[in-house]
């Protein structure tokens, strides 16, 4: 027995930033003319209580099992939707981090990212359910820190755009977008100044996919980055007019939670 695992807390996150994204019509997450109550409540509710009535273990069952319960048994209509289905679900969550010595669940989070992200909830999850600190949320979408054009073989442009905006977001995994290419069969980015949890961090990216919109990783993953600096950066087996961003990505997409 014990705490509720990271993977079933993420699916629960997940699905409960969903529902309220298709409740209201959220672009973000789910086109307006696919979003409605009813839908929401088909796509994810019904799935959500099966998931926690399926947790096989007492203790998170016994916490979360009121809340399910009323998600199965029919969810209230919209003025009454947030005091009857968001508000008893995330009580529930909060009194099963309590249990295990966290106040609450975005204090529970914040333990989980001290050092690297490791279970973070979709910006809708704060803008429509409840308030979590900015390190426990992820962006939505592709957030560019630079621009770099290629001007030759071992040379380029690199235009620092800004920082991930840690007043909204905790850090992510960095990663190369393919803006324009055209001719590359395999460029190496170096940036020995990335910043990852404050500090000088080098990283090396290799493109090798000549494919507009493909995202190229660097050889550190952590979900940690809210900058990179252009300061020392390469390029080596650049191809003229190149273009590429470097962008902080969203954790994962929540569209199918």
């Amino acid at each position: 027995m014990g705490i509720i695992s990271t993977g079933n807390l993420t699916t629960v996150l997940d699905k409960l930033a969903r529902h309220a994204a298709e409740v209201v019509g959220d672009g973000k997450v789910v086109s307006s003319p696919n979003a409605g109550l009813l839908l929401a409540n088909y796509d994810v509710l019904v799935p959500l209580a099966t998931l926690i009535l399926g947790l096989g273990d007492p203790d998170q069952e016994a916490d979360l099992l009121r809340a399910a319960h009323d998600l199965v048994n029919g969810p209230p209509q919209l003025q009454s939707y947030l005091g009857g289905v968001w508000a008893p679900e995330l009580d529930a969550l909060d009194a099963h981090c309590r249990r295990f010595g966290y106040d609450t669940l975005d204090a529970y989070l914040t333990y989980l990212n001290a050092a690297t992200g490791v279970l973070r909830a979709h910006e809708d999850f704060s803008i429509y359910l409840r308030h979590l600190s900015p390190r426990n949320l992820f962006t939505p979408a592709n957030v560019v820190l630079m621009h770099v054009t290629v001007t030759g073989a071992t040379t380029a442009d690199f235009v620092h755009v800004a920082a991930l905006d840690t007043a909204k977001y905790g850090p992510g995994q960095i990663k190369v977008l393919n803006t324009k290419t055209e001719g590359l069969t395999s460029t190496v980015l170096t940036f020995p100044k990335a910043q990852k949890n404050g500090a000088d961090h080098s990283v090396v990216a290799t493109v090798t996919v000549q494919t507009d919109g493909n995202l190229t990783g660097f050889d550190d993953t952590d979900l940690a980055f809210t900058d990179v600096l252009t300061t020392s950066a390469t390029i080596s087996g650049g191809v003229s007019t190149d273009t590429f961003d470097i962008v902080v990505v969203p954790d994962r997409s929540i569209a199918a939670a």
